[in-house]
């Protein structure tokens, strides 16, 4: 049934994809059938676990495809609703959990939603890689300073944004920026040393599409 939902709402690639993904998981299945590991420690199990499906998952994400079942509702939520694919199926999968309270009891139920947590921050790391991007808002009095270091020593463009202060009802210029993750330390110094009292916000970036990042 989800699969003729996902039909209906998503890419057609992403069905053909989830195919593959569906015959690959049963054929693998079949061939590991006999495979196990042993643990004494159930914690151990739960946290590799949830590595191995993290990265497992990501990966399909990550190329456009599902793992069926709630993944698919994830993409349709993350489609129309634009929520984070992780989460959306973090949530899912919760609810699938929480419903199977009865029969699996307490302990087992923690354990599962401790292993989920685990492959939503896993799959977000697989899907966004080590390459996170910042976007960083600077209000300053040096404002052109500011700006010809960031152009000059980080290559950044910076875009110049109109706004006026509530309290003080004076117009002011804000700097915009999007660096890599890496970069920001290097950012804050380079403000702190042209102007120590600048107000500096620095918000986490999803995407970047464009010169510099990534290409469309």
């Amino acid at each position: 049934i989800l699969l003729i939902v996902g039909y209906k709402f998503l890419e057609k690639k992403t069905i053909v994809y989830t195919m593959i993904t569906i015959i690959a998981t049963s054929i693998f299945l079949h061939v590991t059938e006999g495979w196990g590991l042993h643990l004494h420690e159930e914690l151990i199990g739960m946290v590799f676990a949830g590595v191995l499906l993290g990265v497992g998952i990501g990966m399909i994400l990550r190329v456009g495809g599902t793992t069926a079942g709630s993944a698919i509702i994830a993409r349709i939520l993350n489609k129309f609703l634009n929520w984070k694919v992780s989460h959306a199926l973090l949530i899912v999968d919760l609810l699938v959990v929480l419903a199977s309270y009865f029969i699996i009891g307490i302990e087992k139920l923690l354990f599962t939603i401790v292993m989920l947590y685990i492959t939503t921050k896993v799959i977000d790391f697989v899907i966004e890689g080590f390459d996170a991007k910042k976007a960083v808002t600077v209000i300053s009095n040096n404002k052109n300073e500011v700006a010809d270091q960031i152009n000059e020593q980080l290559d950044r463009g910076v875009t110049i944004l109109n706004g006026r202060g509530n309290y003080t009802k004076e117009s002011k210029e804000i700097l915009y920026v999007v660096i890599n993750k890496q970069e920001l330390i290097k950012l804050k110094k380079l403000i702190k040393k042209i102007d120590d009292e600048a107000f500096v916000i620095v918000h986490d970036v999803r995407d970047v599409i464009g010169k510099g990042f990534l290409s469309a």
